[in-house]
């Protein structure tokens, strides 16, 4: 019995995660998470550093403290010939906006830092200074709880964002504008190295958390009601497309960032998360040694935050063929 019990019990979903009756955002008051925008060019010499520096405060942070965007965007961003366009439609007014002179320089949780600034009055700040900064946001409280449920509709080809919004404080400006980020990892492609990228698969770099699309557009969705004690719930969707300017999507590597600002600049919080698909329904009983072809990419839990295989409770394995098992290992 003892054997058994050990096994893998594997159940496939059958309904949309996001129909829920309880919320899905903590009330109790909560210090900001970090948001890195990290201004990229595949022709920028030194930006594959960037990326090191990135990855190195991402693994230094705990995962959900810290989570980084990068935007391909700017003059270094135009591909030459044959090269892969990796920019978007978004890309280039952020860039502008934020006011980019060096490079690689990011954003942090777009917070002008005067003693950081790359330009008086701008966020920018270069990849030295990204870990002063980010310990700074780290102490700050934040006003406004996020709480987010993503998954993929097979039958529509959509993914569809819950979000919910608990404001734990009062602000002194009178709205919040809500962004969704849709972000995309290994995508393999050219990259000029200075020497510094840790990235590289057969001579061809891998690009991770790179922007592909903004669901709420440029600047966000308005929240109108952000007094203190007020919950916020709100649905987004996206028709994913098969490609961005000839870069091909791939679900299984895309992840979701959902974050809140006070206008265009002073990001309160974020959070990252990894959509859910919805498989076949499937009632199948297997040990944890029956593997597969398929390569996991991906093990989050019900609120698609990446964790440890647990037992005794849901967890979900995401695939890179794109399909999702919610699984339940029972000791």
């Amino acid at each position: 019995m003892e054997s058994i019990m050990k096994k893998l019990l594997l159940i496939l979903l059958c309904f949309p995660l996001f129909g829920l009756a309880q919320t899905i955002v903590d009330t109790i008051p909560q210090n900001k998470n970090v948001l890195l925008e990290e201004y990229h060019g595949i022709q920028c010499w030194w930006c594959s550093y960037g990326n090191a520096v990135a990855a190195s405060l991402n693994s230094n942070y705990n995962s959900d403290d810290f989570v980084v965007i990068t935007i391909h965007s700017g003059s270094f961003a135009v591909p030459y010939g044959n090269q892969p366009d990796y920019r978007t439609l978004f890309g280039d007014t952020i860039h502008d906006y934020a006011f980019v002179s060096l490079y690689p320089s990011g954003s942090i949780n777009r917070h002008v830092f005067s003693q950081y600034a790359c330009t008086p009055g701008y966020t920018p700040i270069i990849r030295n200074d990204w870990g002063y900064a980010s310990n700074e946001i780290l102490l700050e409280s934040s006003p406004v709880n996020i709480g987010s449920i993503a998954h993929f509709d097979s039958l529509t080809n959509e993914l569809v964002v819950d979000v919910e919004l608990y404001y734990t404080d009062s602000q002194s400006v009178n709205n919040n504008f809500l962004n969704i980020a849709v972000l995309q990892d290994n995508i393999i492609g050219p990259q000029e190295d200075g020497g510094s990228g840790t990235q590289w698969t057969n001579n061809n770099y891998q690009h991770n958390n790179m922007l592909r699309y903004m669901m709420t557009g440029y600047w966000g969705d308005t929240i109108n009601t952000i007094s203190q004690g007020t919950l916020i719930g709100k649905q987004f969707s996206w028709t994913v497309p098969s490609d961005i300017n000839g870069v091909p999507i791939v679900l299984a590597d895309l992840k979701v960032v959902v974050f809140v600002n006070q206008h265009k600049e002073e990001t309160l919080n974020v959070i990252e998360i990894s959509p859910i698909g919805i498989p076949i329904i499937s009632n199948t009983v297997s040990d944890l040694g029956d593997l597969n072809n398929r390569r996991l990419v991906r093990v989050v839990d019900f609120l698609g935050r990446e964790t440890s295989i647990r037992t005794n409770e849901p967890i979900f394995y995401i695939f890179d063929d794109g399909t999702v098992e919610k699984k339940l290992i029972i000791e």
